[in-house]
């Protein structure tokens, strides 16, 4: 910059503004009253990439405070940008767009209008020889037309005095033709790009380094409270544990509790099974006694209707006795004879009325005959009943 002392100086291609800022950081340092342009579309191209807003706004953050008093920059393309620089106004020129051949020739052929009689063009990435990369092929073009100078370190950089009444340093620089001295300038620039490389290099690792250390540190203070966090969690977690290993103690104690009454109500139902099996053979030796009684009852019911059939014989035949008897005495004494041994007779008859009434009498008290009562209430109603026997004493033979 001091050996040119550009009035008007423009890049094409800015991009992050690393060499842009450092062209407008040499103005304000040498104090010279250079008029800065950066044209670009800071939206990327396929060699630079594509990239959003946060590029330019970044550059501004920086650029504005620090150039915005001499430096301008377009947001527009190189073609849009020409409108804005009067012809034969710009002293450098740094082209560092699209790096294709026909890309960067009409890029130079367009603005080279606006180029001054001691206007000097710098050429980025004349060394790239690879994909579409054309630089190189228009540097070789340019260097049969005009004078120039190239720094093979890196990308390459080429210096083309395009004007007529190029400065001095710049013109004195395109003229070499000592390869020592050549060697000795392109290695003492390569040695400070390599310096300002490793220094930007140092930055950025540092800022990184930087960066990458409060990442750390954040992300130890997200682990200390996540720890701290989890340790609290933990403690928690053993409170509710100790809880539930004294529910699962308490449980237990439950369980074994149910299980000793569960083997006491197996021991009492085996108990109430062997009392159900002795009550079901004491009713089914009750069943076998109250078959037994039935029969017995129905077989003194048998035997009382036996002897009441044979009572109720007797008493007919007393009955008819006592009419033979009566009509004996009526008869006289012609019948005394047969009526003493009627009397006889009946006699015998009474003796054995009184023998079945007695008879009568312990079946009538037996415990068959009253278990079997109301067997006989169901039968009828003058069933077991006996009609009384008349006890009638013959008339006295005196009564004669």
């Amino acid at each position: 910059m001091c050996a040119t002392s550009p009035r008007v100086l423009v890049e094409l291609g800015t991009h992050t503004g690393v060499s842009y800022s450092a062209f407008c950081h040499a103005v304000a340092r040498a104090g010279i009253g250079t008029r800065c342009h950066a044209v670009a579309t800071w939206q990327g191209d396929p060699h630079a990439g594509l990239y959003g807003p946060e590029v330019l706004n970044e550059l501004r953050a920086f650029h504005d405070e620090r150039f915005g008093a001499f430096s301008t920059l377009l947001q527009c393309t190189f073609d849009e940008g020409v409108a804005h620089i009067e012809d034969g106004s710009i002293d450098l020129l740094h082209i560092d767009g699209l790096h294709n051949y026909e890309a960067v020739r009409h890029d130079f052929e367009t603005w080279l209008p606006k180029l001054s009689d001691r206007a000097v063009a710098l050429f980025h990435d004349i060394n790239v020889r690879r994909d579409d990369f054309g630089v190189w092929r228009l540097w070789a073009e340019l260097r049969e037309q005009y004078p120039w100078f190239d720094f093979v370190h890196g990308h390459g950089f080429g210096v083309l005095a395009v004007g007529e009444d190029t400065p001095a340093p710049v013109a004195a620089l395109c003229k070499l033709t000592d390869q020592a001295a050549i060697a000795m300038i392109r290695t003492r620039f390569a040695r400070l790009g390599e310096h300002w490389w490793i220094d930007r290099r140092e930055r950025l690792l540092a800022r990184s380094l930087s960066q990458h250390a409060a990442a750390t540190d954040a992300q130890a203070e997200q682990w200390r409270t996540a720890v701290a966090r989890s340790s609290s969690e933990a403690e928690g977690l053993r409170a509710e544990l100790g809880q539930r290993a004294a529910e699962a103690h308490q449980l237990r104690a439950e369980l074994g509790q149910r299980a000793a009454e569960a083997h006491q109500l197996r021991v009492e139902l085996a108990q109430r099974n062997a009392e159900a099996e002795q009550l079901r053979a004491e009713v089914g030796r009750h069943a076998r006694e109250a078959d037994a009684t039935r029969h017995a009852a129905e077989r003194a019911w048998e035997d009382f209707r036996t002897v009441s059939a044979r009572l109720s014989n007797a008493e007919q035949e007393a009955v008819g006795l006592r009419a033979r008897a009566e009509q004996a005495e009526a008869d006289g004494s012609a019948a005394a004879a047969r009526t003493a041994d009627l009397e006889g007779t009946l006699a015998e008859a009474q003796v054995e009325q009184g023998r079945l009434r007695h008879e009568l009498d312990d079946v009538l008290r037996s415990t068959f005959w009253q278990m079997t009562g109301p067997a006989r209430r169901a039968d009828g109603p003058t069933c077991g009943k006996s009609r009384p026997l008349r006890s009638r004493r013959p008339a006295s033979r005196h009564a004669e």
